[in-house]
């Protein structure tokens, strides 16, 4: 089932928040993304239907504090997902628009800290 790390605990009680882990399925998650799409009309990525989902969580249901969704992900990153439970092909952002006729980029490096951290800065001055 759905849990968090000692870290997670940490990190969020250290913002004076509180969270509970919840677990949903892939045919509940399918229904959210068709409620935020049919209710107000947003495409969601699988991981903020779940969002959604908690809203009808007992716990948060009787929370008196503000409850906000954070969306972290895009849905063009699900592509298959979306268009099985939607029907449509989620549109790429429009900086990203031309993803997919951009020539592919990879740089190898070694794996060690120093080497990383040259490149980043050789990338950001605009000699990589």
């Amino acid at each position: 089932g759905a849990h968090l790390t000692l870290e997670e605990r940490t990190a969020i009680a250290a913002l004076g928040l509180t969270a509970a882990p919840i677990g949903v399925g892939d045919g509940l998650t399918g229904e959210m993304m068709k409620l935020a799409h049919r209710r107000w009309g947003e495409v969601v990525c699988p991981h903020t239907a779940v969002a959604i989902e908690a809203l009808h969580d007992d716990a948060v249901a009787r929370s008196p504090h503000p409850v906000v969704i954070l969306a972290t992900a895009h849905p063009a990153k699900f592509p298959e997902t979306v268009r099985a439970v939607l029907g449509i092909d989620p549109p790429l952002p429009e900086r990203v628009g031309d993803l997919y006729a951009r020539a592919e980029r990879m740089t190898a490096l070694p794996c060690a800290v120093e080497p990383i951290k040259a490149h980043i800065r050789a990338c950001l001055a605009g000699r990589a």
